[in-house]
């Protein structure tokens, strides 16, 4: 019953679409006709701006990691029964039954699950992630390398073979998400990382 519940839990939360909310609610738009139409933290910064992108940011992450939370917090000592919660927000973010199935990328979701598993992990990755993103000048190249390092990271600091498990099943989730970026980047028509910068900077 402990992992129904955090499948549940994790996947319910993951269903609030955020981009899409913020893009009905303030500014009367389908974010999924607009831009990429991709309902994700990306998309909502090139079509809403910075300011709700960064919302938007903050609480695709917030599903995951308190999905974690309330599940620890609920079931203290199974420790991957908060990894599975966490794990299917990021489903629900990706797959959405509110949405027909059509969601984000889940990165900012899987970002959310590295803060509430382990911090020092998610200040590792996500500096790993920025950086990379900086010097190819290409989002998806540091998204992938993050999302990449995520389960070898919990092996290595010898997680259980479920939770490393769980965690490498939704991180390759999302970078079967990010393919199409991925092509475009390498076709050269991906927007960069400073051109999203100079188009939202006011």
């Amino acid at each position: 019953m402990t992992y129904v519940i955090s499948i549940l839990v994790g996947y319910l939360m993951g269903n609030i679409q955020s981009a899409f909310l913020l893009g009905k609610l303030i500014h009367r738009i389908d974010i999924r006709e607009k831009g990429s139409k991709n309902p994700g933290t990306a998309n909502a910064v090139l079509v809403l701006g910075w300011p709700l992108g960064i919302v938007t940011f903050i609480i695709d992450v917030l599903k995951a990691a308190c999905s974690v939370w309330l599940i620890n917090s609920l079931y203290p000592g199974v420790f991957e029964a908060g990894i599975l919660a966490g794990s299917m927000a990021v489903a629900g973010h990706i797959y959405p039954v509110v949405m027909k199935f059509k969601g984000g990328k889940g990165v900012a979701s899987v970002i959310g699950l590295m803060i509430a598993v382990d911090p020092v992990i998610a200040i590792v990755l996500l500096s790993l992630m920025v950086a990379i993103s900086v010097v190819t000048n290409q989002i998806v190249w540091g998204e992938i390398a993050g999302l990449f390092m995520f389960p070898v990271a919990a092996a290595l600091l010898n997680y259980s073979d479920q939770s490393v498990f769980i965690i490498a099943l939704v991180s390759l989730l999302s970078i079967f998400r990010l393919r199409n970026n991925l092509v475009r980047t390498i076709q050269g028509t991906e927007k960069t990382l400073s051109s999203v910068f100079k188009k939202n900077k006011k």
